[in-house]
């Protein structure tokens, strides 16, 4: 089986594990898949790599300068307004 044949569910908790974002259970889950199958590794191997380019790519990003404005309209928007004041 190739690592682009794997069951989405399990890419999914390969490409988490490269993240980082797994809870210790699920970290543990995925070390053993890794372990257990070739085709695991070169998808885990895979998404490491993914992470490592979209860190590289996102390392001199900034934020748009009227992101916090637009952030707190989109706030206002959605919460309705305290009438008692």
């Amino acid at each position: 089986m190739s690592h682009e044949d794997l069951p989405i569910e399990i890419a999914a908790l390969l490409s988490a594990h490269a993240l980082g974002a797994l809870e210790p259970d699920e970290a543990e889950e995925a070390e053993r898949l890794i372990a257990g199958s070739e085709a695991c590794r070169e998808a885990f191997e895979d998404a490491l790599e993914t992470a490592a380019a979209l860190a590289v790519a996102m390392a001199d990003s900034e934020p748009p300068p009227d992101l916090r404005a637009r952030i707190m309209v989109a706030v206002r928007e959605l919460r309705p307004e305290d009438e008692s004041r």
